[in-house]
């Protein structure tokens, strides 16, 4: 596919504030700790985090489902236009309608449509 024509994502993530925790004190334990020293509740630290990761994974989920319908979708219209295209060469080849002496739409060249 020519890469004018790809589409692009960027998906911008973040860090959690348990991640932050974790950078500055190094461990769960200390960030825990430092947590609880200011009153308030490590596991909603860890909560949030936990649903962070998860809408992330279902986001680049359905990215990659995308992904994948597009060249599936693709090869489902070139399957349509070549059955159509047998077809039309089929009922051409049985002499449905054509007059075998004129010569087939594809074969006449345009004509140029006069403007008014």
């Amino acid at each position: 596919m020519s890469s004018s024509l790809e589409r692009k994502v960027v998906l911008v993530t973040r860090r959690t504030r348990l991640e932050d925790l974790l950078a500055r004190h190094h461990t769960a334990a200390q960030a825990k700790f430092y947590v609880e020293h200011l009153g308030a509740d490590f596991t909603d630290y860890q909560r949030e985090h936990d649903a962070y990761l998860e809408a992330r994974r279902a986001t680049l989920e359905v990215l990659q489902a995308q992904r994948q319908l597009f060249p599936a979708e693709n090869a489902l219209a070139q399957i349509r236009f070549e059955r159509l295209a047998t077809l039309v060469a089929l009922y051409r080849a049985l002499g449905g309608g054509w007059n075998l002496d004129q010569p087939a739409a594809d074969e006449i060249a345009p004509q140029q449509v006069s403007s008014r």
